[in-house]
């Protein structure tokens, strides 16, 4: 059972969502502080949550956002060892509202 941790990053909070690719559903799980136990707390939630892989939202044109998330993603990928990928969050809460109307 494949089950994916969403990451949306935050200079203070970061966003977290799972999702299991079997039933395809989408479940919140919170949101943890950006602080310095960050990487620690994230260990912790993929091992309890049993994360095979991690998606992290990534801004296509805030290039300084970019290379803040990236730094992030390379230092997460030294305490955890599963697939990391980006996914352009360009105008998805714009989709999002789009489809709720």
């Amino acid at each position: 059972m494949a089950v994916v941790l969403g990451i949306d990053w935050g200079s203070r909070m970061l966003g977290l969502a799972k999702v299991n690719l079997s039933d395809k559903v989408i479940f919140p799980v919170g949101f943890v502080k950006n602080d310095g136990d960050l990487y620690f707390t994230l260990a912790g939630i993929i091992a309890q949550e049993k994360i095979s892989q991690i998606v992290v939202w990534l801004p296509q044109k805030e290039f300084a956002i970019q290379e803040k998330i990236k730094a992030f993603v390379k230092k997460l990928q030294m305490f955890v060892e599963i697939p990391v990928e980006y996914v352009g969050e360009d105008y998805t809460s714009v989709e999002a509202w789009a489809m709720l109307s």
